[in-house]
């Protein structure tokens, strides 16, 4: 366990230095966030008073790095996409996903429920778009059939900067296993 954290807390401070220090991304402006296929796009805002939202919800574990238990809720955070159990990654996704979740003050707005029965949402930790942070550290790509490319410029940078699942060992190990 000792090791985990330390592969963790590396990750962080190493990978994306100003997640450690409560910063929020530095980034271009954002997109608009679609809701639903064929519906109107809007900007999202995060209004804490609103019903939509989740307030302060008690992470329990994560699943994978993109879907996690939080006061009794299976979520799935929405437009990112993360390695399955069987594929390089995998560890590493579900690690940092537990890493970012596990303290502070977790908001989620519901977006819609998928095929599985999860609640897929948008969500933060203290104020900072957990999704990103994935995306970011190249743990996560931006799922961009659902995102319409909202973490574009995320995924852009990280893939540049050979973060995570862009760096060019990965790329090969996942090769070999898919032959």
């Amino acid at each position: 366990m000792k090791l985990a954290l330390s592969v963790m807390c590396a990750l962080l401070l190493c990978v994306a230095p100003g997640f450690a220090n409560g910063a929020a991304p530095a980034s271009a402006e954002k997109p608009q966030l679609c809701l639903e296929n064929g519906s109107a796009c809007e900007t999202l805002k995060v209004e804490k008073d609103t019903g939509a939202f989740f307030n302060n919800l008690k992470f329990e574990r994560a699943i994978d790095g993109d879907t996690f238990v939080a006061s009794g809720h299976k979520i799935r955070i929405w437009g990112i996409d993360t390695p399955e159990k069987d594929e390089v990654g995998y560890l590493a996704g579900k690690m940092l996903l537990e890493a970012l979740l596990k303290d502070g003050y977790l908001l989620c707005k519901s977006i819609e429920r998928d095929r599985y029965k999860r609640d897929v949402m948008y969500c933060t930790i203290d104020d900072l778009d957990v999704g990103s942070m994935m995306v970011q550290a190249g743990i996560a790509k931006d799922y961009t059939r659902y995102s319409g490319g909202y973490y574009r410029v995320e995924q852009a940078k990280a893939k540049k900067e050979k973060r995570g699942l862009w760096k060019e060992q990965w790329l090969l190990d996942e090769k070999k296993e898919k032959k």
